[in-house]
């Protein structure tokens, strides 16, 4: 298994094309000269991953059992994985991403682009773990083909239910980066969680996240709109 805990300074991440290339087909108007003041003075993302290599595989930490997926000692349970039980599972991550959990006030930004920054730069380290570890599984694995990846399943997310995220935070020891539980909340509120992993197929399995949703879709404003359901 390999651990680590990684710091994305909010500068970092804004020189990223891909944090404006999200800001333009969200259609979002952030001020550049406001950003880049938040920029130098917003304390950094704090980020933590474990990954679960091919030994650890070998060994019988990481499987799937009907919609249950075992990661050392700790079982999550999520709908889709039933859709994944006859392959044959390569690897797995489990991550945690958490913000400041300062006000908007101290950075002197509006509070409509305080929360849109930090939700695009948490999106923006997520997909940087998830790309860096399919380049690590893509070279443990070198020679075999036909390794897919999942999406990022979590709590609330493809049939997995919130209580499951504890359950992940104390496989990480999410303490370590200060981010903690109360009641059923975690604090920062800005923090998420979940994990994903790899498997043995000729092609992706796709899937319709709202297949897995356990509301209703007709009360959901998301999908209403995407789906343009009255």
């Amino acid at each position: 298994m390999r651990k680590e805990i990684l710091r994305f300074s909010y500068e970092k991440l804004f020189q990223s094309t891909d944090f404006w290339k999200q800001i333009k087909q969200l259609n979002i108007n952030v001020d550049f000269l406001e950003a880049r003041r938040f920029f130098a003075t917003c304390r950094p993302i704090r980020g933590m991953m474990l990954s679960y290599e091919r030994k650890d595989v070998e060994q019988g930490l990481v499987r799937i059992q009907e919609n249950q997926i075992i990661l050392s000692d700790v079982s999550l349970t999520c709908d889709v994985l039933k859709e994944f039980a006859s392959f044959p599972i390569k690897s797995a991550m489990a991550y945690l991403i958490s913000c400041s959990p300062d006000s908007y006030e101290n950075y002197g930004a509006g509070e409509l682009n305080y929360h849109f920054i930090q939700n695009a730069c948490m999106d923006r380290v997520r997909n940087l773990m998830m790309q860096n570890f399919r380049m690590f599984v893509k070279k443990e694995y070198e020679t075999e083909d036909s390794i897919c990846f999942s999406k990022g399943v979590g709590p609330g997310y493809f049939g997995m239910p919130m209580t499951e995220g504890k359950k992940i935070y104390t496989l990480l020891h999410g303490e370590e980066i200060d981010v903690f539980y109360k009641g059923e909340m975690m604090y920062p509120l800005k923090s998420t969680i979940g994990a994903m992993f790899s498997y043995k197929a000729e092609e992706p399995l796709k899937l319709d996240p709202c297949a897995y949703c356990q509301a209703a879709a007709k009360d959901c404003r998301y999908c209403g709109e995407y789906k343009n359901i009255p």
